[in-house]
């Protein structure tokens, strides 16, 4: 195959392998992957695929190909523990009654004191309401890296 059908399939990888990157942070993780960083690396995979095509050159798909590698480690470097959903379900295992009733929140994540290359500064943000306790309503925030749910003093949003 020549070079430029090879950049078309570069090209059209790198859009449904990002799609699905974007879709799999926003839906299982609620969006707490750091874009900052896949944000210009997608910006310059689509100008290899696309100088692939035009110059026709090999170069630019090894240096595209390069950095999808990288950038896949990268996810899976900095993918956390467990998703919202997993962390929503450890605080409702804390609670022993079964008139717990998770709420809808507008903000999924609340900002972390860690800054760290590979892990997300964001932690899960988690709102539950006891019945059994006058409908009192106790807010959580999860580690992404440990799981570890903390029982916040009163809403952080």
């Amino acid at each position: 195959m020549t070079v430029k059908i090879w950049g078309w399939i570069f090209f059209i990888i790198t859009i449904i392998g990002w799609s699905v990157f974007f879709f799999v942070d926003l839906y299982y993780y609620a969006n707490v992957m750091d874009l900052g960083f896949f944000i210009p690396v997608l910006a310059v995979q689509l100008y290899m695929g696309i100088s692939a095509v035009i110059r026709d050159k090999k170069v630019f798909l090894y240096v595209g190909f390069l950095m999808m590698f990288c950038a896949i480690l990268y996810f899976f470097i900095t993918v956390p523990a467990c998703t919202y959903k997993e962390a929503q379900q450890s605080v409702m295992d804390d609670y022993q009654s079964n008139q717990v009733k998770l709420l809808p929140l507008d903000h999924k994540t609340v900002p972390s004191d860690r800054s760290s290359w590979f892990l997300p500064d964001k932690m899960y943000y988690v709102a539950v309401m006891d019945k059994e306790n006058n409908g009192q309503i106790d807010y959580y925030s999860v580690d992404l890296v440990r799981g570890d749910a903390m029982k916040l003093e009163g809403p952080y949003w």
